[in-house]
């Protein structure tokens, strides 16, 4: 099972509980349940359902398997996928900004999906498309990330110059960041073209 981060983060929230108490709570390390929260070690199943029952929850809501199943052709099965546009900060917790859901088939892998607003990763993702995303924090080189950076999420090229810091860009290279100062928020897995 695969753990939902952004679940994660949203149930600590509602339950009103720190990274340390849920580390004791189920037996783990605090630095163990950062590195939950922020995608770079997925819990044993054991863990997942200890971290369910400290935050009164399903072990089906922490990994996405509680998303209604709207429909089934043949051996397709459709299911409803929040549409992020952006981002903000509640309780000190950056959270999504979901605008409304939309009902595609099983893409493995695919957390959410971003509404693509402006043209600088085109031709890749253009303006209108339907960026699809994985909910975790790591990435390699070039690969391209929903990214929390200068105070807004954008799609960005991920290009590691050192331990610390990393080049943001565009596809174009026209606009360019360094930061040590970032928070991937998921790795691009897909598009869905909405030609009008």
């Amino acid at each position: 099972m695969r753990l939902r981060t952004d679940r994660l983060l949203l149930s600590m929230t509602k339950k009103g509980i720190s990274q340390t108490e849920l580390a004791k709570i189920i037996g783990v390390s605090k630095s163990q349940i950062s590195r939950y929260k922020n995608g770079y070690d997925s819990p044993s199943n054991e863990n997942i359902r200890k971290l369910a029952k400290a935050l009164n929850t399903t072990v089906e809501y922490l990994t996405g398997y509680d998303e209604s199943k709207v429909a089934k052709v043949g051996n397709v099965s459709f299911y409803e996928k929040p549409v992020i546009k952006g981002v903000y900060f509640e309780n000190g917790m950056l959270q999504l900004n979901e605008i409304r859901k939309i009902t595609l088939p099983d893409i493995e892998g695919c957390d959410f999906i971003v509404a693509v607003s402006n043209n600088e990763m085109a031709p890749k993702i253009k303006e209108s498309d339907l960026a699809l995303f994985t909910s975790t924090k790591n990435f390699k080189k070039n690969d391209i990330v929903y990214v929390y950076l200068d105070n807004e999420a954008k799609i960005r090229r991920a290009l590691p110059i050192n331990d610390k810091e990393v080049l943001f860009q565009t596809i174009d290279t026209e606009k360019q960041d360094i930061s040590k100062d970032y928070k991937i928020i998921g790795r691009f897995i897909g598009v869905i073209r909405m030609e009008s």
